[in-house]
């Protein structure tokens, strides 16, 4: 065989192992190699038996090997290297078990954005801007890693994703990356373990003679953008919109109620076979024409739930049902009877005095029980 027909040769069974190796993993690949390598044998042997031709093997075999090996050892440095960079952006939001899951499944993750329905929560401290003011800065950031730590730990052993700090303030997404059928309820779960902990640590800090701050919370459950947001230099993996929004209001809306948690009526339905709520209001938020439902998330209903809570409970709820239909005597005396159990229950002394401004002042006829929220 003439030399450019060696070249041809060795030229085409190039092209045709590439291509192949393009379409396998390398266990693929290996075998592949192998059917190629068998047929280039089978066709010099051939040749050689009925024409008693000498066919060159050596050349076409080493081109599979190399076109083998050098195709697969670019393709690890390439998956490598983007395996680097998926565990470095997530490294940061999520536990090392879910980067695991995204290392083996890298499709399940759209880095540029996409819309999805999840839920996301919200948390702050109230008065830490008073703590802020009268603790000194090295003590301050020791309290603060103190408590981030114990609540970040809570997150993302709840499948949760870190969206960011932001000083006291947590926001953090459940069902992105890696989608959740139950996002919602684990982020209840995430919520009521995080009050759980807050306690320790309020009774850790009052042995310390430091302030004893209490926890807000928001979960809102809705369609949302998820993806890295930011500069072509820097970005973050986030979520936007009025979903995400809500849940913000929510969280400083438990500063109204007297509340800890907050979450909306989307979140509820999802969870609602598995936690206990109390509905407390229907709000306007402003700029938006359709009011929302909001509860107080109490507990899980596998949780064990004490009687006085149960009764308060069912006093507020009965006294809430009254206050709609206009029943202000009625309701007071229900919201009376949940304070006398549980003094300093919030959203009980809130409808009182509700009632009593409506008892003075009437609501207009049209009225129909919403409250425009305006505050954040």
């Amino acid at each position: 065989m003439s030399a450019g027909r060696q070249f041809l040769l060795i030229l085409l069974i190039g092209i045709v192992a590439g291509a192949g190796f393009a379409l396998f993993r390398p266990l693929g690949g290996v075998i592949y190699s192998l059917l190629i390598t068998l047929a280039i044998l089978i066709s010099a042997w051939t040749v050689f038996s009925t024409a008693a031709l000498w066919q060159p093997i050596i050349g076409p075999l080493l081109t599979v090997l190399l076109t083998f090996t050098i195709h697969y050892t670019y393709r690890f440095m390439v998956e490598e290297r983007d395996k680097r960079e998926l565990r470095s952006i997530f490294s940061r939001y999520v536990s090392s078990s879910v980067v695991d899951e995204l290392l083996k499944k890298p499709e399940m993750v759209k880095l540029g954005g996409e819309k999805r329905i999840c839920t996301v929560m919200f948390s702050d401290l109230a008065d830490f801007t008073s703590l802020s003011e009268t603790t000194p800065p090295e003590q301050l950031v020791k309290l603060l890693n103190e408590y981030l730590t114990e609540m970040t730990h809570i997150i993302l052993d709840n499948q949760g994703t870190l969206d960011k700090y932001e000083a006291d303030a947590i926001m953090a997404i459940f069902g992105a990356p890696i989608e959740l059928e139950n996002h919602a309820l684990l982020a209840c779960k995430t919520a009521l373990r995080m009050t759980e902990a807050i306690s320790r640590i309020r009774e850790s800090w009052k042995k310390r003679k430091l302030p004893e701050l209490q926890q807000r919370i928001g979960i809102n459950t809705g369609p949302m953008i998820i993806g890295n947001m930011g500069s072509d230099i820097r970005f973050d993996y986030t979520a936007i919109g009025d979903a995400v929004n809500l849940a913000s209001r929510l969280e400083g809306a438990n500063k109204l109620y007297g509340t800890q948690i907050l979450i909306s009526e989307a979140a509820y339905t999802m969870a609602r076979e598995q936690v206990v709520v109390r509905q407390l209001d229907l709000v306007r938020l402003k700029g938006k024409r359709e009011p929302v439902k909001i509860y107080e998330l109490v507990a899980l209903k596998d949780d064990a739930l004490d009687v006085k809570t149960r009764e308060v409970l069912n006093y507020f709820q009965v006294g809430y049902q009254h206050y709609l239909s206009r029943n202000w005597d009625w309701a007071m005396n229900q919201f009376r009877q949940a304070l006398q159990i549980k003094g300093n229950d919030g959203p009980s002394r809130l409808y009182l005095y509700r009632c009593q401004e409506f008892l003075e002042n009437p609501p207009a006829p049209d009225w129909d029980g919403v409250y425009q929220l305006t505050s954040k």
